[in-house]
């Protein structure tokens, strides 16, 4: 004997509202979920007669945050927020030169009290000897070759007058640039 399920069946009829009420809920719950997106602010400002912008992109839990600086005819890119240009990314000014432009942006940006700095902590590392501190970054962006970051200073330094930055641009070990 075959047993025939009908809509006339009350208990039926309520289990298919409640699952399709909760189908509804999970879609729409679902649907309603975004990932955090990146924010990004900018700051311009005017050095040498030409009008420049420091765009800061900042991911969610800063994990992929960084700073470009971009001028008419070239974009620089300053990886992990250390106020160190990193790489030209795009044109070919000089990379001292467009660390100088950068420094003078920031310099405006404190004066404006609109400067947040960030400690980055990943592939780095540390030697101190006598006098002086020692720092290799290895950086590896995704849309470019990796490279390194090598900075001295002294230990017991006032200011930033005491800072030597090189780079090594093919991560080979064989400094390419003076920073600054």
């Amino acid at each position: 004997m075959t047993k025939s399920v009908t809509m006339n069946s009350p208990h039926l009829a309520i289990r298919l509202c409640v699952c399709a009420v909760l189908f509804i809920i999970v879609i729409y719950g679902c649907a309603h979920q975004r990932p955090p997106r990146e924010t990004a602010t900018q700051y311009r400002f005017v050095y040498q007669d030409a009008t420049y912008r420091i765009r800061s992109i900042t991911a969610p839990n800063n994990s992929s945050s960084y700073n470009e600086l971009i001028g008419e005819n070239f974009m620089a890119a300053d990886y992990d927020q250390d106020q160190v240009i990193d790489l030209i990314v795009l044109g070919d000014v000089p990379l001292n030169e467009a660390q100088q432009i950068y420094e003078f942006g920031l310099n405006e940006v404190k004066q404006d009290n609109k400067l947040q700095e960030q400690m980055p902590s990943v592939n780095r590392y540390f030697l101190e000897k006598m006098d002086y501190y020692m720092e290799i970054r290895s950086f590896r962006p995704y849309n470019s070759r990796p490279f390194n970051e090598f900075k001295i200073l002294k230990s017991r330094r006032t200011d930033d007058s005491d800072i030597s930055v090189f780079a090594d641009n093919n991560a080979d070990g064989i400094i390419d640039d003076i920073l600054k």
